[in-house]
């Protein structure tokens, strides 16, 4: 496949980066093409990823997959975006995995990025597939599937999130009640409605306001994504077999798709334990918010749950520290409530920084107005030793345990959050102390960092093993 320079001209783009031993882009899918023909024991699994980092989520999910499946031997071939950075894709060639990054940035929210770069290298694709046994879709990138099942290669998703049930998957979540119990089908009417209540929500809130008739023009044009999103949602369910991240999850899929719930599994993400963090004492309750400022993680509850206790029982004293909030719309909404004096708003941390700031924070709150996937910050402040006070949403159900290694309580209810915070500030610190050995021990306990990487292992195997080329699911 190499050409002379008189043909450099005519040449095709090159198909992204091979970072694993820096040879063309055009030679490693010959070797890949090669390999294709050896009698290999190891299971061979292409893996497609929008982003892979440590920094926390669905990215810090898939780093930890990744590298456990290397460990354990699996032949891996990576292909991410340009969201994953040098540092990450480095460490990944270390560990003897071949790592393709594609020249675009993947966007799981089913903009032209995704849906029209992926059919712009569906011949590239289709030809790393073909030589492994299975793919892999770790994260988001649900349209390769159908090139995959095209040319018969099996395929496993894993979905950290709702985007492939419907375009508008956070926001609907926390606007609507009935879509806080239960995601249903999203026709066109309702995405429109969606996109312009988030308009007026923006606008009441004074970021936008002299933008507002261009800020709704906009959304208007964006009507747009909800026909995109239709590609994206079809080419999910081309996958054999759906690994979602809790229970929770589960129900509301097999609510809205029961044609998959005899291929769907739940398998409990893993983490990095942090270990245990003492606190040092103060004269006053400290609770962190480590949400940002995003609308369905609760915030504004919060925060009117924090002006309540001020109005109510001014002689609690409580802080509240909210990284990765400082200079956003959570800062607005603390002027507007006159909380300066007990909110701290942070910059964005690094992940050593926030382990740190756990000395000065005694309980964390997980105020999420949607249902949650899982709840990785409920879990790691278990880890640490804190207990946490959350909502009935979601996987955060399945990961505190109520008046034990914390408190569950009804979403979106300020006056039951402030009774809540008000009764924790006043527990002895013993009994907080105590919660917060409890809370570790229940968080190493029911999750484990062996069994997820073993459970996804155990899967693939057994698609690798499906009837190649058998007839495309049509759910």
């Amino acid at each position: 496949m190499h050409e002379s320079s008189s043909e450099s001209s005519n040449r095709r783009r090159p198909f992204g980066r091979d970072l694993g031993n820096n040879t063309s882009a055009e030679l490693y899918l010959c070797l890949l093409v090669k390999s294709k023909l050896d009698d290999e024991l190891a299971l061979r699994v292409a893996a497609c990823a929008e982003e892979i980092s440590t920094n926390g989520g669905a990215p810090l999910a898939v780093s930890h997959y990744l590298e456990g499946m290397s460990q354990d031997g699996i032949d891996l071939t990576v292909l991410t975006s340009l969201k994953t950075s040098d540092h990450t894709i480095r460490q990944l060639s270390d560990q003897k995995v071949r790592v393709i990054q594609l020249p675009f940035q993947i966007s799981s929210t089913f903009d032209h990025g995704l849906l029209g770069a992926t059919k712009r290298y569906a011949a590239e694709l289709s030809e790393v597939f073909s030589s492994n046994d299975v793919v892999y879709i770790a994260q988001a990138w649900y349209p390769a599937a159908a090139i995959a099942r095209r040319i018969g290669i099996p395929v496993v998703a894993h979905a950290h999130d709702y985007a492939f049930l419907r375009p508008d998957w956070q926001m609907s979540c926390q606007e609507s009640p009935k879509l806080q119990h239960g995601m249903i089908p999203c026709t066109f009417a309702e995405f429109v409605h969606y996109r312009m209540r988030y308009v007026s929500q923006r606008v009441g809130e004074g970021s936008v306001t002299f933008r507002a008739v261009p800020m709704v023009l906009y959304e208007l044009l964006r009507a747009r994504q909800y026909f995109l999103w239709k590609q994206f949602a079809e080419s999910a369910r081309f996958a054999d077999h759906l690994v979602v991240v809790s229970e929770a999850t589960k129900r509301i899929i097999i609510e809205y798709l029961p044609q998959l719930r005899d291929r769907c599994s739940v398998i409990y993400n893993p983490f990095t334990d942090p270990g245990f963090v003492d606190t040092q004492s103060e004269d006053v309750v400290r609770l962190g918010y480590f949400g940002g400022p995003q609308y369905h993680k609760g915030f504004v509850t919060l925060l009117w749950s924090l002006k309540l206790l001020q109005i109510h029982s001014p002689s609690t004293r409580i802080k509240l520290i909210a990284p990765s909030t400082r200079g956003t719309r959570f800062s607005a909404v603390v002027r507007k409530l006159g909380l300066e004096s007990i909110v701290l708003e942070l910059p964005h941390l690094s992940r050593d920084e926030l382990i740190r700031l756990y000395e000065h924070i005694d309980f964390v709150v997980v105020p999420s107005v949607w249902q949650e996937p899982f709840g990785y910050v409920a879990l790691e402040a278990q880890l640490i030793g804190r207990p946490v006070i959350a909502t009935k949403m979601g996987g955060l159900t399945e990961i505190v345990e109520n008046n034990v290694t914390g408190w569950l309580l009804k979403a979106d209810d300020a006056p039951r959050l402030a009774l809540a915070l008000s009764e924790v500030a006043n527990l002895p610190m013993e009994t907080v102390r105590s919660m917060g050995v409890k809370a570790r021990a229940h968080a190493l306990r029911k999750f484990s960092n062996e069994h997820p990487v073993q459970k996804l292992i155990s899967i693939l195997e057994r698609a690798s093993k499906s009837p190649a080329g058998r007839k495309q699911n049509t759910c």
